[in-house]
């Protein structure tokens, strides 16, 4: 994966650019992106490759219970049964 701060700040001002401009609608037109949705997108079409990292190791990292650690959930989670 080769996303660095460089290309990150790059697709920070595209971000901007584009919600200066009015911004950017979902797929379905209904609503428009969050600056967060911007970034994802343009990331996908930049660098699909890191893009798919980006998401395997989330979903790695979700799956691995770290996550509920993190935030002291694994006891709640524990007692509805999950």
């Amino acid at each position: 994966m080769s996303i660095g701060l460089t290309h990150i700040l790059q697709f920070h001002h595209l971000v901007d650019a584009i919600q200066a401009c009015g911004g950017q609608k979902t797929a379905d037109g209904r609503r428009y992106r969050t600056g967060g949705g911007i970034l994802w997108c343009i990331l996908k079409a930049r660098d699909p490759n890191a893009y798919r990292e980006i998401m395997k190791k989330g979903k790695e990292f979700e799956s691995s219970g770290r996550l509920l650690e993190r935030y002291g959930l694994e006891q709640t989670m524990e007692g509805i049964g999950g």
